[in-house]
């Protein structure tokens, strides 16, 4: 946001760190804001962070009337809730933001997450109204319940399979999980501290304990269950390449949105198998709306969030890991082969330190749909502005080959020598 509100107010939600811009009095004055947008009944779902309980209380404190208390929840059951009950959901949750952070995921009636325009109307809202400092709150774990009774008439292949919730919500699936496969589970205790590893599955040093399990299939979660990072035998598989499995397969339909981040190999590999490719700016809401308002089958971003038109477009990983087993019936194969290419890093950056970056790579062609897209004759470089921890700006490059990729790698190394990184 850039409109002058408290800085919990993000691109597409609420989030912070706790007792700093976010605290009790603040988030009873968030759910006073919620009041004036909502009307009906709201649910209210949390992970496992120290302060969910905490944020729970105040926010229905603010908020006032009947609550639905839908307990400790992952992301995806929260959406879940919220498309087949009819209600509205707020969700509590900082993803995979450190422990301090904690946040609020608003999910509409019909599954829907809230617009960028909506959450500045939430944030014109703020402190305009008088929490209502009382209300009502029933247990109401029915829509988990049908969720978990969903995933068990799924029928999969009954693979060795690593789990690692990250200490995160996603501990809640670990029973299912038993029920469906030979399970090895690590990190499998809810602990808000997050202590064996961040819960953010992109990062190398999370992905260091599923990578030692002995299993042939493997699933890392982020702390509130929303992103999906598939082990297949000893390595991490690219969203690139679960993207090119389930294209092959036919399971993506005949449009896909690609945004910015996804390899360019992967967009030449889905035209030749005559798959449309829009490229859109990065951010899980932007393009789930599109494909939602598009009527396409299939969305993704490379962080780790998929969905299906069959299941309400919810970025649900197991409804994506139980799929790509379902249609490589246990297996995995693909011609697909992915770039090489570095992981995506983030770096405290002024707009003065961007652009002598782009200057200095000295790029053949800028595409400027989410931050610079730098072409070059080595591959390309993307900066781009983080919609989610202001400040931040996430950079990673790809080669066209293992000897442009070095070249490139060194490049890198000497634009960025000194410039002050946080990958939190």
């Amino acid at each position: 946001m850039t409109t002058g509100e408290p800085k919990m107010f993000q691109f597409y939600d609420i989030r912070g760190i706790w007792g700093k811009d976010l605290d009790p009095e603040r988030a009873e004055l968030l759910g006073a804001a919620f009041r004036d947008l909502i009307e009906g009944e709201v649910g209210i779902g949390r992970d496992a962070r120290f302060s969910s309980d905490a944020l729970r209380f105040h926010l229905s404190l603010g908020f006032g009337g009947e609550i639905e208390d839908l307990g400790i929840t992952t992301t995806p059951m929260a959406y879940y809730s919220a498309w087949k009950e009819g209600m509205e959901v707020l969700q509590i949750t900082a993803s995979h933001n450190p422990p301090e952070y904690n946040g609020v995921k608003p999910v509409h009636a019909d599954g829907r997450d809230w617009s960028p325009e909506e959450i500045r109307r939430l944030a014109k809202a703020y402190g305009k109204l008088k929490p209502a400092g009382s209300f009502k709150e029933h247990l109401f774990l029915d829509p988990i319940k049908d969720y978990f009774e969903f995933y068990r008439s799924f029928e999969v292949p009954k693979v060795s399979l690593g789990f690692d919730p990250s200490n995160g919500a996603g501990y809640l699936l670990t029973n299912l999980l038993k029920e469906k496969f030979d399970l090895k589970v690590i990190n499998g205790v809810p602990d808000g501290r997050f202590p064996n590893h961040p819960p953010n599955p992109l990062l190398p040093e999370s992905q260091k304990d599923i990578l030692k399990l002995k299993t042939e299939w493997g699933v890392l979660l982020d702390g509130d269950g929303d992103r999906l990072v598939v082990k297949y035998r000893d390595r991490i598989l690219g969203t690139d390449e679960v993207v090119a499995f389930l294209a092959e397969n036919g399971e993506v339909g005949k449009v896909v949105a690609l945004e910015v981040t996804m390899p360019l190999k992967l967009e030449e590999f889905l035209r030749d198998l005559g798959i449309k490719v829009i490229r859109t700016p990065t951010g899980r809401v932007l393009i789930k709306e599109m494909a939602r308002d598009k009527s396409f089958a299939f969305f993704t971003e490379y962080s780790g969030h998929m969905g299906f038109r069959e299941f309400n477009y919810i970025d649900d990983p197991l409804y994506a890991f139980f799929k790509v087993l379902e249609v490589g019936r246990g297996s995995f194969s693909t011609n697909y082969v992915p770039p090489p290419r570095s992981p995506v890093r983030s770096y405290k950056l002024s707009e003065e330190i961007v652009q002598r970056i782009v200057s200095e790579l000295d790029p053949e062609e800028v595409i400027t749909i989410d931050g610079f897209d730098l072409r070059t004759e080595d591959g390309r470089v993307v900066i781009r502005p983080s919609k989610t921890e202001p400040g931040l700006w996430r950079v990673f490059w790809e080669g066209k080959d293992e000897k442009s990729f070095e070249t490139l790698s060194k490049k890198m190394e000497v634009v960025l020598n000194g410039a002050p990184e946080d990958n939190r």
